[in-house]
C-alpha cells in the first residue's frame, strides 16, 4: 500500500465512524414544564442543536428551514428568532405561516477562528412562539436540513452526515383557567336540567 494512501482511508474511516444529527429542546417561560399555558402567559421557546458522536472536531455548518403543522401556522406567532452561531446577522428570512428560511448556522473552523466553539452538543438556534389562541391543542414544528457538517481537523475538513434530516418536536398548549372554568360551568348546568 502506498504510504500517502494511509491519511486517506483514517480520514474515511473517521468520516464513517462519526454520526451527526439535529434535534430540538422545548421550554417555556412560565414554570419550564414544556406545556404553554396561555392563563399564565406562557411562550414556547424552541431551540435546535446539533450532536456528533466521536470523534469530531466541532460544528462546522448545517443549512435548513423551520415550517410546522396548521397550528403552529395558524395558533400563533414567532415573536423572535436567532441564528445563535452566525455573527453577520443571517437569522433566516420570517415568512406566512411563520416558516423560516435560508438559515445558515455556521463557523469558520478553529484555525481561522480564535472564538470557535467547541461544545458537543452546540446549540444553533432559538426562536420563540407565542400562541394567538387559547385551547387544547398540540402544535408540532420541523427544521428541515439540506446540510448538516463537522469538521474533521482544525484547517476546514468536513464530513457531511448523511442529510437531508427533519427533526420534529411536539408541545402542548392548553386552555386558560376561564374557558375550564366555563366548560365545568356548562357540563353542571347540562346536569341540573337532566335532574326532574
Amino acid at each position: 500500500m502506498h504510504p500517502r494512501t494511509l491519511p486517506l482511508l483514517a480520514l474515511a474511516a473517521l468520516a464513517t465512524s462519526a454520526a451527526a444529527q439535529p434535534y430540538w429542546t422545548l421550554d417555556d417561560n412560565g414554570n419550564h414544564n414544556g406545556i404553554i399555558n396561555t392563563a399564565a402567559g406562557e411562550v414556547a421557546i424552541l431551540t435546535v442543536w446539533s450532536t456528533c458522536t466521536s470523534p469530531a472536531l466541532g460544528f462546522a455548518e448545517s443549512l435548513y428551514s423551520i415550517a410546522g403543522d396548521t397550528n403552529w401556522q395558524n395558533n400563533g406567532t414567532i415573536t423572535s428568532y436567532d441564528n445563535l452561531l452566525d455573527t453577520i446577522t443571517n437569522d433566516g428570512t420570517l415568512g406566512a405561516g411563520n416558516t423560516v428560511t435560508a438559515i445558515d448556522s455556521f463557523q469558520l473552523p478553529p484555525f481561522f477562528n480564535p472564538s470557535f466553539d467547541i461544545s458537543n452538543p452546540i446549540v444553533l438556534y432559538q426562536l420563540v412562539w407565542t400562541p394567538t389562541l387559547g385551547g387544547n391543542y398540540a402544535v408540532s414544528v420541523t427544521s428541515t436540513h439540506t446540510t448538516h457538517d463537522w469538521y474533521s481537523d482544525s484547517f476546514g475538513t468536513t464530513f457531511s452526515c448523511a442529510p437531508p434530516y427533519s427533526p420534529t418536536i411536539t408541545f402542548q398548549v392548553v386552555p386558560a383557567p376561564g374557558a375550564c372554568a366555563a366548560l365545568g360551568l356548562s357540563a353542571l348546568l347540562g346536569t341540573r336540567r337532566r335532574r326532574p
